[in-house]
């Protein structure tokens, strides 16, 4: 039968909801967007002082399943706290573009039952060393399991200590939002230098103070360009 036959969430007691359909309110909540909630969420930064490794800051994401047969399913992970990520240092031999990435592991859906579930890490953080330096998002990894990237870290060769020049972010904002500034006049000099600045005060069609100081147009109708 190709339609559920249990919605989320009945009140009836006895009925086995299935997990799928707690990520399918992840995915509608989240609009089936991939990405971190919130823009200081899992940002990669060097260290304060300059080591072998970055740290990732606290945040939350949310990840589309990608696993065979999942439709409309998202999963929700989080990172608690500060956390160190090492990265292995080149060799003389020449640079290399390292990939961070957060990872979803559902054992329920691909490879083996974990020995001990209360540990085993079902999302984690991990490094994948050797990718492109214009590597932008997971797809052009062909990963096997759900995954965001977060950042590259591009080193020279010879080199063990990242810096924040070496960190590209590669986050996507899920849900993004943007305030939109209406101006309910035409700009002026005075406004920012970003705005479209008004350069004419002739009348219509070149344009015009507001309110119009060139008195009414066409019957009493305010022209503004």
């Amino acid at each position: 039968m190709a339609h559920d036959l249990v919605p989320f969430f009945l009140e009836q007691p006895g009925v086995d909801h299935p997990s799928s359909s707690a990520r399918t309110v992840a995915w509608a909540a989240s609009g089936g967007q991939r990405g971190v909630v919130g823009s200081s969420s899992y940002g990669v930064a060097a260290q304060n002082v300059p080591g072998g490794s970055v740290q990732v800051r606290p945040g939350a994401a949310v990840i589309p399943s990608t696993y065979p047969g999942a439709l409309c399913e998202s999963y929700v992970t989080r990172n608690r706290s500060a956390t160190n990520v090492p990265i292995r240092a080149t060799g003389s031999g020449g640079g290399r573009t390292d990939a961070i990435i957060v990872r979803i592991d559902d054992t329920g859906q691909a490879g083996q039952t974990p020995a001990d579930l209360s540990t085993y890490e079902f999302s984690r953080l991990q490094v994948i060393e050797g990718v492109s330096s214009a590597l932008s998002d997971t797809d052009g990894l062909n990963l096997a399991y759900p995954a965001l990237l977060l950042a590259t870290v591009t080193l020279p060769a010879s080199t063990g200590t990242v810096t924040a020049a070496m960190i590209k972010d590669r986050r996507r904002i899920a849900l993004a939002r943007s305030d939109e500034d209406v101006f309910p006049r035409p700009t002026v000099s005075s406004d920012p230098a970003t705005a479209l600045s008004l350069t004419s005060t002739s009348l219509f069609p070149d344009g015009e103070w507001w309110p119009n100081v060139g008195g009414p147009l066409n019957d009493g109708v305010f022209w503004i360009d």
